[in-house]
């Protein structure tokens, strides 16, 4: 068995299909098209280190010609541990369909996506049909889309911040003026602040206290516990989905808050 490949893979592979084979790494080449266009090279180095550890558990897709539709970061790491042989899967080639299964990355860029879309719409897709290829709300669309309005500054800004959610990019835009966009911007670089707490300070609404706060975290736990996602349709599970993704980024963010004021008072 060659060497970092997992046995699952290895089980489906047929010689002389067009599926499950196992080809040079140096064969497969990117696609420079693809919607994700920025790494973190630390996320690479991750992936490796699991790779190497455990083996390639998902293969790469590749089309007839052996470029990438859909795996790119994991030949990135399969590359950069000096992997001779690697899994594919052999797909026909769709521009289409890579970028609806890159789009479907759930760590993929704001802006990143936001340029996917905007290229299917360019392929004449409405934004009600890549909702519904993508699984998602239209509104979610088309706020994502409505990134690509943001000012250079930012977006090259963004790119070496990436922490910050795509809920606050969306109240960026948002903001009238290009003025007032940047105000908005440097104040959630400086201050950290949440999505939540813009919102609020536009409806002039009051600063939780933290007792509150507190409470409404406890009460959230509480309500977790008895949670039973079974019950959800497909829609309303995308759409919790999304909100427990953004909920947990900003959550991290507490805890990184609250990690730093142990070490002060260290």
């Amino acid at each position: 068995m060659p060497k970092f490949v997992s046995n699952t893979f290895l089980d489906h592979i047929v010689p002389g299909e067009a599926v499950g084979q196992m080809v040079p790494t140096k064969r497969v080449t990117p696609n420079p098209d693809q919607p994700r266009k920025r790494y973190s090279q630390e996320d690479i180095e991750d992936l490796a280190n699991s790779i190497r550890k455990h083996g390639l558990i998902n293969p790469i897709t590749v089309d007839e010609h052996y470029q990438i539709i859909a795996g790119e970061r994991r030949w990135t790491a399969c590359t950069l541990i000096g992997l001779a042989d690697i899994p594919v899967i052999v797909r026909e080639r769709s521009y289409e369909l890579s970028l609806v299964e890159n789009l479907q990355l759930r760590d993929l860029h704001p802006i990143d996506e936001a340029e996917g879309y905007q290229r299917l719409v360019d392929f004449g897709h409405t934004q009600t049909e890549i909702a519904k290829r993508m699984g998602k709300d239209q509104s979610i669309i088309s706020k994502t889309l409505s990134l690509l309005k943001l000012p250079t500054a930012i977006k090259d800004d963004y790119n070496i911040i990436q922490d910050v959610s795509r809920d606050l990019l969306i109240q960026v835009v948002n903001e009238p003026t290009l003025e007032r966009q940047m105000a908005l911007w440097n104040r959630i670089k400086n201050e950290r602040l949440s999505a939540r707490a813009v919102k609020r300070e536009k409806k002039g609404e009051p600063t939780v206290t933290p007792r509150t706060f507190i409470r409404n975290v406890q009460a959230l736990h509480k309500r977790i516990e008895r949670l039973d996602v079974h019950v959800f349709k497909p829609k309303e599970r995308d759409t919790l989905r999304t909100h427990v993704e953004q909920t947990i980024s900003e959550l991290s963010k507490v805890l990184k808050q609250l990690d730093g004021e142990k070490k002060k008072k260290k």
